[in-house]
């Protein structure tokens, strides 16, 4: 599912346009374009209902045992990344769930406790770049 997510946000930044930086804003007015319709429709898919359960914040990651590292932040950035290409095809109310997630996380200092390990620092490498990037696409609607 991760992997699935990761694919439809990959599509909605880099099919959208080819200049680099990200550039927010031309990708938005690129999406509105018809020869861009694919790839909007890719970021407004898939269709998920938010599950609270899942956006709680994660105090922080841990080594686990044996090969793998902490995945308890995989269902959060699962949702990220969905309501990032959704907020990026200029869906409001996707946008606006996913500025109260990231302010729920900042306020409650999430990850701010991940262990000093390589095992969590590698989970939480993995863990910023869709955070970053969402980031991206709302921080004009953040106060």
């Amino acid at each position: 599912m991760i992997r699935a997510a990761t694919i439809t946000v990959m599509l909605c930044i880099a099919g959208a346009a080819s200049a680099m930086p990200f550039d927010v804003a031309s990708r938005k007015a690129d999406l509105l374009k018809p020869e861009f319709a694919n790839a909007r429709q890719a970021c407004l898919g898939p269709d998920i209902a938010l599950d609270a359960s899942q956006m709680i914040p994660v105090a922080g990651l841990k080594s686990t045992r044996g090969y793998g590292s902490d995945n308890s932040i995989e269902p959060f950035v699962w949702q990220v990344m969905v309501l990032t290409g959704r907020a990026l095809a200029d869906d409001r109310a996707s946008r606006d769930a996913l500025v109260g997630a990231l302010e729920t996380w900042a306020r409650a200092d999430a990850l701010m406790s991940t262990e000093d390990t390589h095992d969590a620092h590698f989970a939480l490498k993995r863990a910023l770049l869709p955070l970053t990037t969402s980031y991206l696409v709302i921080e004009s609607a953040l106060e």
